[in-house]
């Protein structure tokens, strides 16, 4: 199933938490507690949800019914990444959650309650993950900085990532997808070095190699790749930052067309399995959905939008905890209205391993539940999910 890459601007999120939650709402990390990606497993692992927020992970193994803390010190030991830490997070076809970031790419398996360190890459910097339909072949971007940069591909057969063909230099690589309609096509996002020109790549051989895409016109000051199109192997989805704003692009082939545009950043993207539909969103501009496949868009909720994922009929997303219905809603109507799955104070406690396996997040979780998720609330604001 084909999920949207979350943009690795990571001072928009910051800023949007901030201006949305206020300074009093800092959490136990220095970091104000705010939701930003959501991934769902396949298969037999179809109701395992891992859900990354600002103070960790959160971890559902019944669809949501219940969720459960994975704090940074489980995910990092012995490692100090620093408090703000927003890994690239995927869950392969064994149900295992891939977590990469700058110390190299990571997984935990709730069955071993453990999290494992991958060797080959460590203390490489892995900034995005991207899966294949069938959750088998994972692929990645190792962009350690002063060095080449990497097409990362390997299966959940081992794990074993491995860079792909002779890399690519003088660039910064940000964002990668694979095209649902043929998973040897890999598109990737980044901006040249020396003149943080925005490029996008594309491979027809599983990311071996890269040829950049000669589009006319601008694509904003940064560019990020929002999506593929399911069964159109030419088209995909680009998000362009411009200024304070975004823009959406679609581009078919080496022609870029701008089929939206917001005052802040778009935070949230995602398309229905067919492509027919299309919905984008930001923080203070709400969602936003295309029935047309992306010629004409019309706002349908006003909720703040923090991310967005499809999964088959539904519409899952990520929204202002404190002023708004939930962390985490899911909408059966096309975004028209979201029932709530989950707000931070409904967590169950953290995970539960055997032994010392999860002391460290046994210890802080009483701090983090009486201090930041029993918000007081604020009448101002409140969205009730419902469209305008």
């Amino acid at each position: 199933m084909w999920r949207p890459r979350i943009p690795r601007t990571r001072r928009w999120v910051r800023l949007a938490a901030a201006l949305l939650l206020g300074a009093s709402t800092a959490g136990a990390n220095g970091r104000f507690p705010a939701a930003q990606q959501v991934v769902f497993g396949a298969g037999p692992h179809r109701g395992r949800i891992t859900f990354r927020v600002t103070f960790g992970l959160l971890v559902s193994d019944d669809d949501g019914a219940r969720f459960r803390w994975l704090c940074e010190e489980a995910m990092f030991s012995p490692e100090s990444p620093g408090p703000a830490v927003d890994p690239a997070v995927e869950i392969d076809d064994r149900g295992r959650t891939l977590f990469g970031y700058g110390g190299g790419l990571r997984w935990w398996s709730p069955d071993a309650c453990g999290v494992n360190v991958l060797a080959d890459l460590s203390a490489r910097e892995v900034v995005d993950l991207a899966i294949t339909p069938d959750h088998r072949t994972i692929y990645g971007l190792e962009t350690t900085p002063g060095t080449r940069q990497w097409v990362l591909r390997g299966t959940s057969d081992d794990l074993a990532l491995r860079r792909q063909g002779d890399g690519l230099a003088g660039v910064r690589l940000s964002t990668v997808e694979v095209s649902p309609a043929d998973p040897a096509r890999v598109w990737v996002a980044g901006f040249e070095d020396a003149t943080r020109i925005p490029r996008v790549f594309r491979s027809d051989d599983g990311g071996r190699t890269l040829r950049a895409l000669a589009i006319a016109g601008s694509l904003g000051d940064e560019a990020f790749i929002a999506g593929a199109h399911p069964t159109e192997r030419d088209t995909l989805w680009v998000r362009a930052n411009v200024g304070l704003g975004s823009e959406l692009l679609r581009v078919r082939g080496e022609v870029a067309e701008r089929v939206a545009r917001s005052g802040d950043a778009m935070l949230g993207f995602a398309r229905s399995d067919d492509g027919r539909r299309v919905w984008y969103g930001s923080v203070a501009e709400g969602l936003w959905r295309s029935d047309d496949g992306g010629d004409r868009f019309a706002r349908v909720n006003s909720l703040s939008v923090f991310c967005l994922v499809p999964r088959g009929d539904e519409l899952w997303a990520c929204g202002d905890w404190l002023r708004g219905p939930f962390a985490l809603g899911r909408s059966r109507d096309g975004g028209e209205t979201f029932e709530p799955v989950l707000r931070f104070e409904d967590i169950v406690g953290p995970v539960a391993c055997a032994g010392e396996g999860n002391a460290g997040c046994e210890a802080r979780w009483p701090s983090l539940r009486d201090d930041v998720l029993t918000p007081t609330r604020r009448d101002a604001g409140v969205r009730d999910g419902g469209s305008d």
